[in-house]
């Protein structure tokens, strides 16, 4: 048996080891661990519940807005506020926006390396199409990421037919990329790597919220999970975090403690293993264009191919947004917060199902809770014993000698994960987590 350990995975954001134990040419065994120790949840104890806003932007800088916006969503739970509909519409045009940022962006900076050797003319074109992106973020919510027009009650952003004009020009120059390279460029890999279709293909469970919401209007995702079936509703009270793998103890952080391999935990939905994301958005969605890969969609190219017609999705439905704005009418209203109560949030993030959840008592935070799509993605296994979706994803795989880190680097990639993202700080005081050195 030969254990292959990969670390650090290229193009890749946080810290992540990959380790795969190969016998006779293929993976039976799989271990996926976050490296990087970050204590967001920590850190927000005792602070003002405004301070979530501020720290959740932080938590990820691909998924900024999502952030933000669960925590402002939760902060409105807390409290009983809602957003008017300006507010709505622009939190949806900002998340939209965000979510073909993240599918543009994995592909061309981070999945494309992995099947061509040098970027040709369509790695610098969407080079210039997520500075558009950019630029439709920055008309409403200020800037990306770390942004802070969403606030609990809207978003703290006027709207004029200007802001309106400049981001549907823009936006319209991105769905013409989508239509005629983007997606182009994903059906030529189905095309040239068919093989992608068929590995890869993981726990096949599939979970998402509701998510791109507006008030009376169902979301443009659905919430439910898919197993042998579809069950179409998410009930919060079934998510458990197990963290017998993770190096944590009681929700302590605990980095000597054995057997323990990763700093994420393990997310499951009533004691089950379930992938987030594109994927799972459009299965539950029963988008034509993927259910119709069949047992393809569950695969590396699936999730990518997914990746790729939710973009087009979102942006012609942005579309449509847009003609719901109301220059002149507010975008948000004055929130007041309750001294103590709970709030939570469960939406959608470009990475798939994101959750956050607040307890105030005495006007402070008392517990925060955050569950990222790739937590769910890159959990170590439970106390069952069930790997993660990655880990699983990679088991049986084969691998030529020579390429077991390239196949497995590909799988992993497929999720679109971000360790930094899903890892739950480094202090100068105590003992170090791990030991770093710079030179230069």
């Amino acid at each position: 048996m030969v254990k292959v350990v990969i670390n650090p995975l290229n193009r890749f954001r946080g810290s992540l080891q990959v380790e795969v134990d190969i016998a006779e040419g293929r993976v039976v065994e799989a271990r996926c661990g976050g490296l990087s120790y970050r204590g967001f949840e920590e850190m927000l104890v005792g602070r003002d519940p405004w301070d979530s806003l501020m720290f959740a932007a932080r938590i990820c800088s691909e998924e900024s807005v999502a952030h933000t916006l669960a925590a402002a969503l939760a902060l409105e739970k807390l409290a009983g506020y809602k957003a008017p509909p300006n507010g709505q519409v622009m939190r949806n045009l900002l998340l939209g926006t965000e979510f073909l940022r993240a599918h543009i962006g994995h592909f061309y900076l981070e999945a494309l390396g992995d099947f061509v050797p040098q970027p040709g003319e369509n790695y610098w074109e969407a080079m210039d199409i997520l500075r558009l992106l950019g630029e439709m973020i920055a008309l409403f919510g200020g800037r990306h990421p770390h942004g802070s027009a969403i606030v609990p009650g809207g978003v703290a952003e006027v709207v004029d037919s200007q802001k309106v004009i400049n981001f549907e020009g823009r936006l319209h120059k991105v769905l013409l990329f989508i239509e005629k390279t983007y997606l182009p460029n994903l059906y030529a890999l189905k095309v040239k790597y068919p093989q992608y279709l068929n590995i890869g293909r993981g726990c096949q469970n599939l979970l998402a919220a509701e998510g791109l919401v507006l008030e009376g209007k169902p979301g443009l995702f659905l919430a439910g999970r898919l197993r042998t079936s579809l069950e179409p509703k998410v009930d919060t009270a079934e998510i458990t975090e197990d963290e017998k793998f993770a190096w944590f103890q009681e929700e302590e952080a605990h980095p000597e403690k054995e057997g323990a391999y990763s700093w994420i935990k393990a997310p499951r939905y009533d004691n089950q293993v379930y992938e987030v994301g594109s994927l799972a958005r459009m299965m539950i969605k029963k988008h034509s264009k993927v259910t119709g890969l069949g047992l393809g969609a569950y695969s590396l190219l699936g999730r990518h191919l997914a990746r790729g017609e939710e973009a087009l999705l979102i942006g012609k439905e942005m579309l449509q947004w847009l003609t719901l704005l109301k220059p002149g009418e507010p975008g948000a209203k004055a929130v007041t917060l309750p001294d103590k109560g709970e709030g939570f949030a469960l939406i959608e993030a470009p990475g798939g199902m994101l959750y956050h959840r607040i307890e105030v008592k005495r006007g402070l935070i008392q517990r925060y809770q955050i569950i990222t799509p790739s937590t769910w993605n890159l959990s170590s296994r439970d106390s069952s014993n069930q790997l993660g979706p990655v880990e699983q994803a990679l088991l049986g795989l084969t691998v030529p000698v020579g390429q077991e880190a390239l196949e497995a680097a590909r799988i992993v990639s497929s999720f679109a994960p971000c360790a930094g993202c899903a890892a739950h700080l480094i202090t100068l005081d105590g003992p170090r987590v791990h030991p770093y050195k710079v030179e230069g």
